[in-house]
């Protein structure tokens, strides 16, 4: 809301064409909501395996205080599957929210159930919040506000998503696109630790090229493409971690490199370090491109693939300044510190 403090109270009913006394009710009534929009973050509906069930996998409901308990897992991963996952369902059931509850196949993907719980129990972790469950789906279709409990229900829910995940404080995101070759891994680790960086001189380019390769298969995930999921990603910092998916071969080389966590099958990669590394990288190559021919013509001939990848590491970077209080820098500014020219194009 403006700040009308200086404004006289004729002026004030004039401009909203209210009275004084209905603003006051509605003020009262916008209080009144975000009181109500913490009483979900309060209460938040949280998800547990039943470890007594006979009955196959069966998740029950709890309530916690997001405000004191927050070792749960806010969990961000989109809807549609991608390519890369088997899209079946059916082996988890949720309980309902009847007085008398029952249990319901759930519509979320076993792969997603899978690779959370094992995430958890890797990490020691209990309660589980997604959206899918944890807030409530079912409302009409009427536009605009709608005076449904249910209705209104869910939008207060969508107000307060960005609580659920920056109290959160084991955001996970689950990327559908796996790391399927040891030499991926070897370069993801390279770029992550800085040692590509580092030895990018003597590095032959096919190697720089393989690795702005996987670094935009990473990128053009579809869990990138939504702005949900990059709102999660923002509100979960410093805490979301990637979870890259790996075959079972690569376990003991992954364990090796002693980056990537202990979740079997699963690469764990905090979000701001891989913008961060990946960004670094991505630099050090286009101030490499100026001294040497051989990745000077490469990178001029993959020059749209890198602008895209370079584009999503400026959302990523610029929400991460964001977060830290520090000020936005404009993709011209950023493109041109990369790049290497000024704002005006020379």
């Amino acid at each position: 809301m403006n700040d009308d403090s200086n404004l006289p109270l004729s002026n004030i009913v004039k401009y909203h064409g209210k009275s004084i006394a209905s603003l006051l009710v509605e003020i009262g009534g916008s209080t009144l909501l975000q009181e109500k929009c913490l009483k979900f973050i309060r209460e938040l509906e949280c998800l547990s395996i039943d470890e007594n069930s006979s009955e196959g996998t069966r998740l029950i409901r709890h309530k916690i205080n997001a405000f004191e308990k927050q070792d749960y897992v806010a969990l961000s991963y989109t809807w549609d599957n991608s390519d890369h996952e088997n899209p079946e369902n059916g082996k988890y059931k949720v309980q309902t929210r009847d007085r008398h509850p029952r249990f319901l196949l759930s519509p979320v993907r076993d792969c997603v159930f899978d690779r959370v719980f094992l995430f958890m129990r890797a990490k020691g972790l209990h309660w589980l919040w997604i959206d899918r469950h944890c807030v409530k789906q079912r409302t009409c279709s009427t536009k605009g506000i709608c005076p449904h409990n249910r209705c209104k229900e869910k939008r207060r829910a969508i107000e307060t998503m960005d609580l659920v995940y920056s109290l959160s404080k084991h955001s996970a995101a689950l990327l559908g696109r796996p790391i399927e070759w040891e030499h991926e891994l070897d370069l993801l680790y390279r770029i992550l630790t800085g040692t590509l960086v580092e030895e990018l001189k003597k590095t032959k380019h096919d190697e720089v090229l393989q690795a702005l390769s996987l670094l935009s298969r990473i990128t053009k995930d579809r869990w990138w493409t939504r702005v949900w999921t990059f709102q999660e990603d923002y509100r979960g910092r410093p805490d979301m971690t990637l979870l890259i998916r790996h075959p079972q071969f690569l376990e003991a080389k992954k364990q090796d490199y002693r980056i990537f966590s202990n979740v079997p099958n699963e690469l764990c990669i905090k979000a701001v370090c891989f913008s961060k590394a990946s960004t670094k990288f991505c630099r050090a190559v286009q101030d490499e491109s100026t001294q040497r021919d051989d990745v000077a013509v490469q990178s001029c001939h993959s020059g749209p693939e890198l602008l895209e990848l370079l584009c999503q590491l400026f959302l990523t970077i610029s929400t991460e300044n964001f977060a830290q209080g520090q000020p936005l820098s404009t993709p011209l500014v950023f493109f041109s510190e990369i790049l290497g020219f000024s704002e005006d194009g020379k």
